[in-house]
C-alpha cells in the first residue's frame, strides 16, 4: 500500500472512531430489561409483595457527552444535564458539549485529510486535524473525570465513549503524520524510538484508565483511585463510585491531568510514524515533549493535594505515569537530534513568485519581456570602434560637397585593398581584417586638411 492511501485509511478510521466517541454512552448502570415477560412477571410479584417488588425493579440509565436517559422498568425520561437534580449546568455540562463539538469538527477535517491524500496534503490542514483531534481527546477525558452523577443514579460503569475517542485520538496522530515519502536512516534505531514514544504514552494513559494510583489493600470493597474517579470493586465487578478529591482544586487538577494524558496521544503517535518512516517529526516531538510535561506537572499536583491516609496506599501507577511522561519527553527531544532527514512534503503554490527588485525613488519599474530568454528574437552585437558607420557618407560624396565649398574638384579615391561593396552585417572577424580607417580615406583626408588651412 502507498504511503498516501495509509494515510488516508488511518484517518478514516480516526473519523469513524471519532464520530463512534460523540453518540455512544460514556456512562451506563443499572440492570439491562431482559424482556416484556420478565416485566410482566415482577409487576404480578408487586401486586402481592410491595418490598420484594422494590428489590426487583429495573433501572437501567445510559449517559453521553450532553445528555442521558433513565428507564425504570419500561418507563424511560431524558435526564438532561440542565437543571436535573444532581446534573447542573456546570463544568460537566460544558465539557461534554466541547467534546461533542470539537469530535465533529476533527471527523470532518480528518475526512478532509484522508480525501486530499492522493493529490496534495496541505499542512496547515493536517495541523488542525490533528489539533482539533487531540482537543477532543482531552476535552473527553476531562469530562469522565469531572463526571457528577453519584447523586442521581449512584455507582456507573463506564461505556464505549472514552475508548472510543481514545482509539480515534491515536488513528488520528497515524495518519494525520504520516509522511508520503520515507527517509533515511538505520531501520532498528527508527523503530525503536517511534516504539518508545507510542508505547510510553499508551502506558501512561492505562495507569490513568485502571485506577491504578492508590489502592485500599485487602477489604471487602477493594477501591482504586486515579485522577479518573474512584472505583470500588468486589467479587461481582468494579464500579465508579464517585469523582477524583473533594476541593474544586483537587478537581481541577485531575481534570488537567487526564486532558493532557489523553491530548498526548495524537502528537505522540504522529511522531512515531514520523520516526518510523526516518522523517524528522520537527512540530509533533515538540508538541509531545510540552503536553507530556505538562501532564507529569499536573498528575503530581494531584499526588501532592490528594489527602493521605492510613487506608490508601500508592499502588504501582503513579511511579510508572511518572516514568513514561518523563522518557516520553526525553524521546522526544531525542528524534529532534537523531532523525535529521527534513519533511519535503510541502504544499505546492499556484505560480512561484518572481524575486522583487527594489526601485530606485522616482525610476519608473521595467517589464519583463514576454517571452522567454530561449524564444527571445537575437540581438545583433554592437559594430566595433573601428569599423566604418553605414550612415557615413560615401567619397565621392563627401568630395562634392568640398568641391561646392572650395569651388575646386577633388577627386576622391578608394583604395583597392579594400572591397568594392562590403555587406553592413559583416562579421566582427572580418572587420579585424580590414585595414585601418585612415587607409580608406586618406586622399580625401589630404584634400580636406589643405581646404581647412586655406580658408
Amino acid at each position: 500500500m502507498r504511503a498516501p492511501v495509509t494515510g488516508a485509511v488511518l484517518c478514516a478510521i480516526a473519523a469513524v472512531a471519532l464520530l463512534v466517541a460523540g453518540f455512544t454512552p460514556w456512562f451506563s448502570t443499572g440492570k439491562e430489561i431482559d424482556s416484556r415477560m420478565a416485566f410482566e412477571r415482577r409487576r404480578a410479584i408487586a401486586l402481592f409483595d410491595e418490598d420484594r417488588a422494590d428489590a426487583e425493579r429495573d433501572v437501567r440509565a445510559n449517559f453521553g457527552l450532553v445528555s442521558g436517559e433513565v428507564c425504570v422498568d419500561l418507563e424511560c425520561k431524558p435526564a438532561k444535564y440542565t437543571g436535573a437534580p444532581g446534573l447542573s449546568d456546570d463544568a460537566f455540562a460544558w465539557l461534554g458539549r466541547g467534546a461533542l463539538g470539537s469530535a465533529m469538527a476533527s471527523v470532518v477535517l480528518l475526512v478532509a485529510v484522508a480525501l486530499a491524500a492522493r493529490v496534495q496534503r496541505r499542512t496547515h490542514l493536517r495541523g488542525w486535524a490533528a489539533s482539533l483531534a487531540a482537543l477532543a481527546a482531552g476535552l473527553g477525558a476531562a469530562f469522565a473525570t469531572s463526571w457528577a452523577l453519584e447523586g442521581t443514579v449512584g455507582y456507573v460503569t463506564r461505556g464505549m465513549g472514552l475508548m472510543s475517542a481514545i482509539v480515534g485520538a491515536a488513528f488520528a496522530g497515524l495518519g494525520v503524520g504520516w509522511p508520503s515519502s520515507p527517509g533515511t536512516g538505520t531501520a532498528a534505531k527508527r523503530l525503536l524510538l517511534a516504539a518508545a514514544i507510542s508505547l510510553l504514552t499508551l502506558l501512561a494513559w492505562i495507569t490513568l484508565l485502571e485506577h491504578a494510583w492508590w489502592h485500599s489493600g485487602k477489604a471487602l470493597a477493594e477501591l482504586h483511585v486515579s485522577p479518573l474517579g474512584v472505583e470500588v470493586c468486589d467479587a461481582s465487578g468494579c464500579k465508579l463510585s464517585s469523582a477524583f478529591g473533594t476541593t474544586s482544586s483537587q478537581r481541577a487538577l485531575a481534570a488537567l491531568t487526564s486532558l493532557a494524558s489523553a491530548s498526548l496521544l495524537v502528537p505522540a503517535f504522529g511522531a512515531a510514524a514520523r520516526i518510523a518512516r526516518g522523517i524528522r517529526p520537527g512540530a509533533w516531538a515538540w508538541a509531545t515533549s510540552i503536553i507530556s510535561t505538562l501532564a507529569l506537572a499536573a498528575g503530581l499536583a494531584s499526588f501532592l493535594l490528594y489527602p493521605s491516609s492510613d487506608i490508601m496506599k500508592v499502588a504501582w501507577g503513579l511511579p510508572v505515569f511518572a516514568l513514561a511522561t518523563l522518557l516520553t519527553t526525553a524521546a522526544s527531544a531525542a528524534s529532534l537530534v537523531l532523525i535529521k532527514q527534513p519533511d519535503r512534503e510541502v504544499a505546492p503554490t499556484l505560480r512561484s513568485p518572481e524575486p522583487a527588485h527594489a526601485i530606485a525613488p522616482g525610476a519608473r519599474p521595467q517589464l519583463a519581456p514576454l517571452a522567454s530568454p530561449a524564444q527571445s528574437p537575437p540581438v545583433a552585437s554592437p559594430e566595433p570602434s573601428n569599423a566604418v558607420s553605414r550612415y557615413a557618407p560615401s567619397a565621392s560624396v563627401a568630395a562634392a560637397a568640398v568641391a561646392a565649398a572650395t569651388g575646386r574638384p577633388v577627386v576622391a579615391s578608394a583604395p583597392a585593398s579594400a572591397p568594392a561593396s562590403a555587406p553592413a552585417s559583416a562579421p566582427a572577424s572580418a572587420n579585424a581584417s580590414a585595414p585601418a580607417p585612415e587607409t580608406l580615406t586618406s586622399p580625401l583626408t589630404e584634400t580636406l586638411t589643405e581646404t581647412l588651412t586655406e580658408t
